[in-house]
């Protein structure tokens, strides 16, 4: 049995084709290469373009390579980036993994545990045994400002602490203010919780905007590849048409320029700027 005829003016469905190529690369951790504001104002001024000039889309229409269904296709594209991004609340703040609140949790938590080990330090010093302090990871890395370092710390202090009771003692460090140590490591482990719900809540918002982006990239690498071929003798109208589309331009290496050694110049005497 012999393949059917296709169906004259039935062309590939260039929407569902980026669309699900964006939605692959998307899962494979592919990142939009631009703004969804530049891809949505590219596609709609290269069909603007077309739809000016007839001969150009003419040239664009042979061997159905950029035809009307095509254009089509980034116009619907474009269409729905632009209202992906709209639904994104303005306050991106909404979406911080860290918030301000988070910050100041980690900060209070690092200051306290930081203060608890010079104090511990101190105690050890009064007695000539400085090396006690080792216990509870006096000498261990801790930035303040990072979540996991102080939770580290934490955890080392309260390893150490049963080892040097009295020594803690010593430096009034007692029941109270281990509670209180207790204390910033639940916040600590209540923060880790709430980041990774609102991590959850930053990529349910942008998959949609990555994925627009990212179908819009297919369209216009599509694009430009078949109007290499469609406009092959037409290269002005060529550049004309891919102008529209965002370039990489400020990423491009620029290749230093060659070192050129001038000949040496012998200075001639002075001449007079008097005419004779």
């Amino acid at each position: 049995m012999t393949n059917p005829k296709p169906t004259p003016g039935v062309t590939t469905d260039w929407y569902a084709t980026a669309l699900s190529r964006a939605k692959a690369a998307d899962t494979a951790g592919t990142r939009p290469r631009f703004t969804a504001t530049e891809l949505v104002l590219g596609v709609r001024a290269v069909v603007q373009y077309v739809a000016t000039h007839g001969d150009v889309a003419a040239l664009l229409a042979s061997n159905n390579r950029v035809d009307t269904a095509f254009l089509a296709a980034g116009t619907h594209l474009a269409d729905d980036l632009d209202a992906a991004q709209k639904k994104v609340p303005a306050d991106r703040r909404f979406y911080r993994v860290i918030t301000p609140a988070d910050e100041k949790v980690v900060a209070d938590a690092g200051h306290f545990v930081r203060r608890l080990r010079e104090s511990t330090a101190d105690s050890a010093k009064a007695l000539g045994q400085l090396a006690l302090a080792e216990h509870i990871g006096r000498n261990r890395p801790l930035d303040v400002a990072r979540a996991s370092s102080v939770a580290e710390a934490i955890q080392n202090f309260r390893d150490g602490a049963p080892k040097i009771a009295a020594l803690l003692a010593d430096a009034s460090i007692g029941a109270a203010e281990l509670a209180t140590l207790e204390k910033h490591a639940t916040n600590l482990a209540n923060l880790e919780v709430d980041k990774s719900a609102r991590s959850g809540e930053k990529t349910a918002a942008s998959t949609a905007v990555d994925v627009g982006r990212l179908a819009i990239e297919t369209w216009s690498d599509l694009l430009r590849a078949r109007a290499r071929l469609a406009l092959a003798d037409d290269v002005g109208a060529l550049g004309a048409l891919l102008e529209h589309l965002p370039r990489l331009t400020d990423r491009r290496k620029v290749a230093k320029p060659a070192v050129v050694v001038q000949p040496a110049v012998v200075a001639e005497p002075a001449q007079s700027d008097v005419s004779e």
